[in-house]
């Protein structure tokens, strides 16, 4: 996410102090890793429109293409989706940060 973050919109800095807070508190039922964050003490994620604060592309260890996306809602980073660009329907891993690109 410290990758997400200094490569993402200009906006996405000022978010960095809030990664050292953040918690999974919720996982995609599909194979893939996205999750679900809260910050702090909070039990739940945040609702409400998404702001994307980075969006790229990355290949996960086992060679599947990936797109992947930080979203904040309600002014508080919510979720990092990443989900195969060919619709692979198996599980897989993150994508290795030395092959994350902008998108």
């Amino acid at each position: 996410m410290e990758w997400l973050i200094a490569n993402g919109i200009p906006e996405a800095q000022t978010y960095a102090a809030q990664l050292d807070h953040l918690r999974v508190v919720g996982r995609c039922g599909c194979g893939c890793p996205t999750v679900d964050l809260a910050f702090g003490d909070s039990q739940h994620n945040t609702t409400g429109p998404s702001h994307i604060l980075a969006d790229c592309v990355g290949v996960t260890p086992e060679g599947i293409e990936v797109g992947i996306m930080l979203h904040a809602r309600e002014d508080k980073i919510s979720e990092l989706e990443i989900y195969s660009l060919a619709g692979c329907e198996h599980p897989f891993g993150l994508p290795r940060i030395e092959t994350l690109k902008q998108f």
